[in-house]
């Protein structure tokens, strides 16, 4: 057992901070029966470790909770807040673009429309500027029909370049193959919903005779930089 003061200076935090994780629910201590002091294991030390590093990506407690609570290993989570941020810094990059040829159009006083390249379309400008009122719902459903049909050339039409290179067509087969194993029949799609926390976040569920299966993606634009499966309970 460790000593709250060792695990302050280890790691360079207050105890206010650790009170205030086990408040939420995410760290567990004990108190020694000698000085009343609150003492760690060193798991609860791996656990800590996680949350802060968690916390210094920037999540948000709620979601770190979620993932503590799921037993998610730290190395998926880090993986999969790489995409968000590649998927945040190429939507700013386009952002900058855009903004940069609106600018320099507007100087030189023409038409916005003369700022950009013939195969850029009305509609793809749009899909960046609003990429939030995209409808990321009718794109998750018509994934997850191709998830089903094993249909992988017109699910990975969807994927960033970045997300054809991380799931390539036999990885998608085997991780498919052992996802759907002991699942029983398809029943029926069920709800779609959002992430509270990311708009750019959706998850599509689907009904099994056995279990059911929840499916995590993640857009920018029109296209999906992230996808990832889960067993839920409904």
């Amino acid at each position: 057992m460790i000593d709250i003061n060792k695990v302050c200076k280890r790691y360079g935090i207050t105890s206010r901070t650790l009170r205030f994780y086990e408040e939420k629910g995410l760290l567990k201590s004990q108190k020694s029966l000698d000085s009343g002091r609150r003492q760690y294991t060193e798991a609860d030390l791996q656990t800590l470790q996680s949350i802060l590093t968690l916390r210094a990506l920037g999540l948000p407690i709620k979601e770190i909770h979620k993932y503590l609570k799921d037993g998610k290993p730290l190395e998926e989570i880090l993986r999969f807040r790489e995409k968000e941020l590649e998927a945040a810094i190429h939507g700013k990059y386009e952002e900058i673009r855009l903004l940069q040829k609106s600018l320099a159009a507007l100087e030189e006083g023409k038409d916005l429309n003369e700022a950009f390249d013939a195969n850029m379309t009305a509609k793809h400008m749009t899909s960046l500027l609003d990429a939030h009122k995209l409808d990321y719902n009718k794109t998750a459903k018509a994934c997850a029909s191709h998830i089903l049909q094993n249909d992988y050339d017109k699910l990975s039409s969807f994927f960033s370049p970045k997300m054809l290179a991380y799931l390539p067509k036999d990885v998608f087969t085997s991780a498919r193959e052992d996802l759907l194993l002991g699942t029983g029949d398809f029943q029926c799609y069920g709800k779609t919903f959002e992430d509270p926390s990311h708009k750019n976040i959706l998850y599509q569920v689907l009904h099994f005779e056995k279990i059911n299966i929840q499916i995590k993606f993640v857009f920018h634009g029109e296209h999906i930089y992230g996808l990832w499966f889960e067993y839920v309970t409904n």
